[in-house]
């Protein structure tokens, strides 16, 4: 004997199957950046240039050790005359776009599908004590 539905929420239409998926993700995410840049990229958003996606992380630190990570390979690479940037980094807070999709890096943390993040999605995260940093 089989029951057959014909109705229901089985067969209600979303409009978008990115509210199924917000559910089920967080909608806070991090990226670091040098202390010298922290206070344009909150000003004026944050851009990729070589890159489809922004990269980011699930929390604060895993973001400042990203960046760590990336400095040291990139300091492997620098010419003669280039000075490399910072080696601390400082975490900004990413609120979720509505319309910017999340998926996992292969390398670890995540990737935000898009190549800008206005400022109004970016945020100065305050320390454990409660003072800002800077």
């Amino acid at each position: 004997l089989w029951v057959v539905e014909s109705a229901g929420t089985l067969f209600d239409r979303l409009e978008s199957l990115r509210d199924l998926h917000r559910e089920s993700v967080p909608t806070r995410y991090y990226v670091a950046v040098a202390p010298e840049v922290e206070k344009k990229v909150l000003q004026e958003g944050y851009r990729v240039k070589r890159r489809c996606s922004i990269p980011c992380s699930a929390t604060p630190t895993e973001a400042r050790q990203a960046f760590a990570r990336a400095n040291a390979e990139k300091g492997q690479q620098l010419g003669p005359l280039e000075r490399p940037t910072s080696a601390r980094a400082v975490a900004i807070a990413i609120t979720l776009p509505p319309d910017v999709d999340v998926i996992a890096n292969k390398n670890g943390g995540f990737l935000l599908r898009t190549q800008e993040l206005a400022p109004q999605y970016l945020s100065r995260i305050r320390r454990a004590g409660g003072s800002d940093p800077g």
